[in-house]
């Protein structure tokens, strides 16, 4: 933050990290094990990915990014929370307490002393460092300090009018943002998503978070007895095109709050949604959702299930156990047909993985699935020791200068590795470019 003073935010009360002081840079930081985070701690009961600090409207918030251990706020569970001086986040066995809950300070301002809990700023408030400073004793000075206090409050009222105008201007020209029609190249994104479906017999709920280029996702189904958590990592170009996608589906023209009343349910979707500078949050309570919430809400969810490999998860247990069971047979006779076609054990390996996604849910497991797993395990050995092979005779023919004999190996490679983000369909890729190449040269 070239253009502030940076504040110290957190400071860990107890855990591994104990003493660790945190500042929260103005786009917000994410915490847990994995080194890909923004501050990364050695308590191994946090989730890879468990919480997030961030800032809106200039006020401190954490966020739970669908961890294991949840995260407390006071002794209590919380999604999103605001946060006040004196208040304790719970971490697995990890506990911060807030000592600022603002975003940095114009440079040159000193910042000011944090209250005590309880006195002075409320929770929920923003302290903008503009309290009157205490007048010096005689009766010269309450003149100076009246006129302190009226440049202090002109001061503030500008910067409250160069905000409105600013927030005014992003909003009516949101093509600032774009180039093309869409969110400006590189632009962050962050997404914070969650569907809940309550009534008298079951209670469901779905949340998914993302951030930079981690996506968690997190579903529980009470009266299906199904609890998913998974997580990964998200190339870059989808999240330039998800960001366009949603850029461009009028999200952010939408009202806070679309509220309707429905006995004896609760249908609820809350959706926070920023790109770049723009941040906007939605809910829709117990009515038909608005057409650009729901194009926002569909482009989510779907991207949540073809990152994380969710598409079975609405299906009900009886359709899982049909389609399960159909992808072992299929398996069982790719296996067997593996000299038929190169392609046919790869294909076996998907058709057994495609049996563990349609059974994550289902309990109990129906007897076939621990074959599925082991035969998956058999085909995976039988396929990198044919790989292998050719790979093999490849390199041999090169060495031997018989380019229409590389040609024909690495062609079969590729046919029994047809996964392009696979390393070893990349190099037999490569090598038939340099042999197609030098054939080329010959003729």
């Amino acid at each position: 933050m070239s253009d502030g003073t940076q504040r110290t935010h957190l400071i860990i009360e107890s855990g591994p990290d104990k003493g660790r002081l945190l500042s929260i840079p103005e786009d917000g930081a994410r915490v847990g094990r994995s080194s890909s985070n923004d501050f990364v701690l050695s308590d191994i009961s946090l989730s890879r990915f468990h919480c997030r600090f961030y800032f809106k409207d200039g006020a401190l918030r954490v966020g739970d990014l669908a961890s294991t251990n949840e995260t407390l706020l006071n002794d209590q569970p919380v999604q999103d929370a605001p946060l006040a001086i004196g208040d304790r986040v719970h971490i697995g066995d990890t506990v911060l307490k807030v000592l600022c809950d603002v975003a940095s300070v114009p440079a040159g301002e000193a910042p000011p002393a944090a209250p005590p809990p309880g006195d002075g700023a409320k929770h929920g408030e923003v302290d903008l460092g503009l309290q009157p400073v205490p007048a010096p004793a005689g009766p010269a000075a309450a003149p100076r300090t009246r006129r302190g206090r009226l440049v202090l409050i002109a001061l503030a009222a500008v910067a409250v009018v160069a905000a409105l105008y600013v927030a005014r201007e992003f909003a009516s020209s949101p093509g600032r943002l774009r180039r093309g029609g869409g969110a400006a190249p590189g632009a962050s994104l962050w997404v914070r998503y969650e569907k809940v479906e309550a009534g008298v017999s079951n209670i469901f709920r779905y949340a998914l978070d993302l951030g930079e280029r981690t996506v968690s996702v997190r579903i529980d189904d009470l009266q299906g007895a199904r609890h998913v958590r998974r997580e990964g990592r998200v190339d870059p170009a989808v999240l330039e095109e998800l960001a366009r996608d949603l850029e461009q589906c009028g999200f952010f023209d939408l009202a806070a709050e679309y509220s309707g009343l429905q006995p004896d349910i609760w249908d609820q979707m809350d959706l926070s949604l920023s790109i770049g500078v723009r941040t906007h949050r939605v809910k829709v309570v117990n009515r038909v959702e608005p057409e650009a919430f729901k194009a926002a809400r569909v482009r989510i969810e779907e991207f949540g299930r073809n990152q994380l490999g969710l598409y079975a998860i609405a299906l009900p247990p009886e359709k899982l156990l049909a389609m399960s069971r159909e992808a072992w047979l299929q398996g069982q006779k790719l296996s067997d047909e593996r000299e038929v076609r190169f392609s046919n054990l790869h294909r076996a390996i998907l058709a057994f993985t495609e049996v563990e996604d349609y059974l994550e849910t289902v309990e109990p497991k129906p007897d076939y699935f621990e074959d599925a797993l082991q035969r998956r395990e058999e085909c995976g050995r039988a396929l990198d020791t044919k790989l292998d092979d050719f790979l093999f005779r490849a390199e041999r023919a090169l060495k031997m200068n018989d380019l229409s004999q590389a040609d024909e190996n690495l062609r079969i490679i590729l046919e029994m590795m047809p996964d392009r983000s696979d390393e070893r369909h990349q190099k037999a890729y490569q090598k038939l470019v340099d042999v197609q190449a030098r054939m080329g040269r010959r003729r």
